[in-house]
């Protein structure tokens, strides 16, 4: 799968790279030597006669470094499609050639592999590596494609970078069907790995949830799917639970009890996490309607169930409802319980979606606490032909969840409130709520310098800031958090000093501020240094311009 993606979404090293029709090399850096069928005891079948013979002489003891890289490690990047170019023992690493840029991730997953860095193009282009950080290609860096923004606009993808992926999380996912979620493509590594760890239909009382509405199709996608150079989900190392707690076909209260029941199950099976992308209002028995008076967080079934999962220590997400555009215009329950965290929809440029349901609760409080995009969201496509845009709360709120479980990953010490609260503190209206967007949307970089607060530990400096890609070519994404007010200047300069640009941007108190930076052109490709200065502080990060 060659890519051919427009300049815009080109934000990250492997889209960047693999944008034209070209082959560039990597370094596959390994682990260990593990499993080696050489050993130290037997060395002239790795060395030559002449060779032990020298160090016979020097008095040169054989050491792990003689040793042959393992194997087994290199054919099973050659039955990946992986062209190894060479071999060096001394570093436990190979050095392959890609045209593929869906192999990078597969790459970096393998358990043996350390990590990967780009060391060039076939074409001769020429850059000196030897001083640029290591490990440009970080474990947690994936082909985000189109999914990009959802994603970027709440620094998501901050936390992949360091490495947090949902991995050791749990998440249950109460929706009304999972069709096709066991065959299709974007849910390949998902079901290779097993991460689907149970499945309930609460209204046929079997495990088969693939055959019913494809709603849960699509939010489970923003989560856990993975289609490189489209879509990456937003936790998609996790595991997860698909409960059908919804019957699409009708709706009645029954629907909210077995939203209990999958929410007990979850409880039973140790999810961490909730998703619900449901919500209740109007019903076929118009007698059995809620009333606004009613969203006061203690008075519907499925609302008191959410806030019994709270109490259990799971963090509930749950959509806050696709009625702004009609006349209830508020939110549904679940979505006012007061211990989940309510997910309103903007749209792709961060203003409100008129559809999204409007607060506050019936008994005043902010709702929704948050929101996230959630028009336009690329999630997958169930015809298997890449990604389909979908709108509704009910994407935004996965998108959320599968952050949370990220940010629950690094900080797994900590309560779900307290990941609610951080959260919450993270948004970009947290001072100015409102009825739209409550606290505004979250930004997960400074949600993850909040968590290193509340467990005691100072904020490294690694955590400062995140450049992306890097390598750039014209143009890149930064984030620098800042305890509070600060007016910063940012400047590119080269390794002499000169300052080839200059920024200035103010923050206005505690929080992560991201910046879309573009390069001149005649700037030419190497090594620079970007630095952030705020106040008497200043943190800097090596760059690589392609």
């Amino acid at each position: 799968m060659k890519w051919t993606i427009p300049a815009l979404f080109l934000l990250f090293l492997a889209p960047q790279l693999f944008a034209q029709d070209s082959t560039f090399k990597f370094q596959v850096s390994f682990t260990d030597k593990n499993n080696n069928p050489y050993s130290l005891d037997r060395p002239l079948e790795f060395l030559s006669a002449e060779a032990m013979e020298r160090r016979e002489n020097q008095g040169i003891l054989l050491d792990s470094l003689d040793l042959p890289v393992t194997p087994t490690y290199l054919a099973q990047l050659r039955q990946m499609g992986v062209r190894v170019l060479f071999v060096t023992r001394w570093f436990n690493s190979a050095v392959v050639a890609l045209e593929d840029s869906s192999l990078l991730a597969d790459i970096q997953s393998l358990p043996f592999v350390k990590g990967v860095e780009y060391r060039g193009t076939a074409e001769g282009m020429e850059i000196n590596m030897a001083d640029t950080d290591t490990n440009l290609f970080l474990p947690g860096k994936r082909n985000y494609g189109q999914s990009f923004n959802q994603i970027q606009m709440m620094n998501g993808q901050w936390l992949h970078e360091q490495g947090f992926q949902g991995a050791g999380m749990r998440i249950a996912v109460l929706d009304a069907g999972f069709t096709r979620t066991n065959q299709l493509l974007a849910f390949a590594d998902l079901n290779a790995r097993n991460g689907i760890v149970g499945t309930h239909d609460f209204y046929q009382d079997t495990a088969s949830v693939y055959n019913f509405a494809s709603h849960g199709t699509y939010v489970l996608s923003v989560m856990a799917g993975n289609l490189p150079g489209a879509l990456t989900g937003t936790a998609p190392a996790a595991s997860y639970l698909l409960l059908r707690t919804e019957e699409g076909a009708t709706e009645y209260l029954t629907e909210e009890i077995a939203w209990a029941a999958g929410a007990e199950y979850a409880d039973s099976a140790g999810a961490w996490l909730i998703n619900s992308s449901l919500g209740y209002h109007f019903f076929d028995d118009s007698t059995m309607n809620h009333t606004y008076e009613m969203f006061d967080g203690n008075t519907t079934i499925i609302t008191r169930a959410a806030d019994l999962a709270a109490s259990r220590g799971i963090l509930v997400v749950s959509s806050a409802g696709n009625q702004g555009d009609r006349a209830f215009g508020k939110i549904t329950a679940p979505s006012d319980a007061d211990s989940i965290l309510a997910v309103g929809a903007v749209i792709p440029e961060a203003e409100y979606a008129g559809f999204s349901s409007r607060g506050p609760s019936a008994d005043g409080r902010v709702k929704p606490e948050i929101a996230a995009q959630g028009a336009a969201v690329e999630s997958a496509s169930l015809d298997d032909l890449g990604t389909v845009p979908i709108n509704g709360t009910s994407l935004a709120a996965p998108l959320v969840t599968g952050l949370a479980a990220c940010l629950w990953q690094a900080f797994p010490e900590l309560s779900n409130m307290q990941i609610r609260d951080a959260i919450i503190r993270s948004a970009s209206q947290y001072n100015q709520p409102d009825i739209f967007l409550g606290y505004g949307i979250p930004d997960f970089h400074t949600a993850f310098q909040i968590c290193r607060t509340m467990t005691g530990e100072a904020v490294a400096d690694e955590h400062i800031i995140s450049v992306y890609p890097n390598p750039f070519s014209h143009e890149f994404y930064a984030s620098f958090f800042t305890p509070g007010a600060a007016d910063i200047e940012v400047r590119l300069t080269d390794r002499t000093g000169r300052v080839l640009e200059r920024w200035q941007i103010s923050s206005p108190g505690e929080g992560t501020l991201n910046h879309h930076f573009r390069v001149p052109e005649n700037v030419s490709h190497g090594i620079y240094f970007l630095s952030f200065q705020s106040n008497e502080n200043v943190y800097t990060r090596k760059v690589l311009k392609l």
